[in-house]
């Protein structure tokens, strides 16, 4: 609505708020002739109208207040949240190269564990090369050791107290020898007895079984003929030819066959014939007995010390010789009868040659070398040496 005078149309009633504000207004215009009596009192029945309607607009406003905080707040989230999202993206591929990065370094100390896993298996793989290769040579080196005279040789039984057996065995040899011809043979006789019992036994197997009379048989026979030797040469002769026979022709009589007998042949031979020949030498000489028992244990202890912790079959039979050369060299300064400086070394020549050749007969006439006949190791070196050194009595003596 626009007044007569062309004045612009003044603000709506709706617009209003308050009778405070539209009242006066209704009167100016009214005074002003601006409004008709009919007009003029429909304005006044709104101003009043919405004059009513103000303090319930207030109290509605007021009300609605907290509701429009909340619409505000959850607004605010969703734009934070909306912000986040953006963030967010704007993160992932950062996020994501860092992942890259990380997958990156795992895979590298993943090759470096390969790596180190390949070396050590290679090293582990060189090693095992070697430790094959070393085992592929020491098979070969025993089977030419096999092949050759290094399959006689006996290696030293390192259990129990053998120093002091050893030293035990030494003195008491020794003091026989300076007592005289009936001492010798008791314990000399005693020792083949016990020897031959000990190889008899070995014997025993599966495959060949002797009868139970055989080892004591050959222990009888082996002591008899050490006691015929101190009683002089020519009974000790027909005791070692005799004894043998009788031993088979025993089986026989038993009913054993004679093959049975070759267990306790072998072991009254061998044994017999190095005690008696031990007992030879001390009836003709002491001096001469004393030279053989004294060299004869130094090669025993010289094979023990160089024998021991050696792979080696050469290593015992060359520090036992040295032990010979030993007691040859002081025999022949002292010149002990029946010899004098030349003989005494050619006596001591033939027992270092004379020691490992024994021990090597013994292990051939043993079903192993390595077989438990620890009285008849303690002969095995006189088996060659008593033998010769009488011969060299008797040559050199006369």
């Amino acid at each position: 609505m626009s007044g007569p005078s062309g004045d612009s149309p003044g603000p709506p009633v709706d617009d209003l708020a308050g009778e405070d504000v539209l009242r006066p207004v209704v009167r100016r215009r009214r005074r002003e002739g601006a409004v008709s009596g009919t007009a003029y009192r429909s304005e006044s029945a709104a101003a009043d109208r919405t004059a009513e309607a103000s303090p319930d607009t207030d109290e509605a406003t007021k009300a609605h207040e907290p509701v429009a905080a909340s619409a505000r707040a959850a607004k605010t989230v969703d734009e934070s949240w909306a912000d986040a999202g953006e963030a967010t993206k704007a993160h992932e591929p950062v996020a994501a190269s860092a992942r890259a990065a990380k997958t990156d370094v795992a895979a590298a100390k993943a090759d470096k564990a390969a790596t180190r896993a390949a070396k050590t298996a290679a090293k582990s793989s060189r090693a095992a090369e070697r430790s094959t290769k070393q085992k592929a040579k020491g098979l070969k080196r025993n089977k030419r050791r096999q092949r050759g005279l290094g399959q006689y040789m006996a290696m030293p039984d390192l259990r129990g107290p053998k120093i002091a057996v050893g030293l035990l065995w030494f003195g008491t040899a020794v003091l026989c020898v300076l007592l005289g011809r009936l001492a010798s043979t008791g314990l000399w006789a005693i020792v083949a007895a016990v020897a031959a019992w000990q190889v008899t036994t070995a014997w025993d197997s599966d495959e060949f079984s002797s009868p139970t009379y055989s080892k004591s048989l050959a222990a009888a026979g082996a002591a008899s003929i050490v006691v015929a030797s101190g009683v002089g040469t020519s009974l000790a002769g027909w005791a070692l030819i005799g004894i043998p026979i009788l031993l088979v022709l025993l089986h026989v009589i038993m009913g054993a066959k004679p093959a049975d007998s070759g267990a306790a042949l072998i072991g009254t031979i061998l044994s017999a014939v190095a005690a008696a020949s031990v007992v030879l030498v001390v009836r003709a000489e002491t001096w001469a007995g004393l030279l053989l028992v004294v060299a004869v244990s130094l090669y025993d202890a010289g094979y023990f010390v160089g024998a021991a912790e050696s792979t080696s079959r050469i290593e015992g039979p060359v520090t036992g010789i040295i032990g010979v050369l030993a007691v040859t060299f002081a025999a022949s300064a002292m010149q002990v009868a029946p010899f004098d400086q030349a003989t005494a070394w050619i006596a001591g020549g033939l027992i270092a040659i004379a020691c490992p050749l024994g021990q090597m007969i013994v292990s051939a006439f043993l079903p192993t070398r390595d077989a438990c006949v620890p009285a008849m190791r303690r002969l095995d070196a006189y088996l060659l040496a008593g033998p010769l050194m009488y011969g060299s009595v008797l040559a050199f003596g006369a």
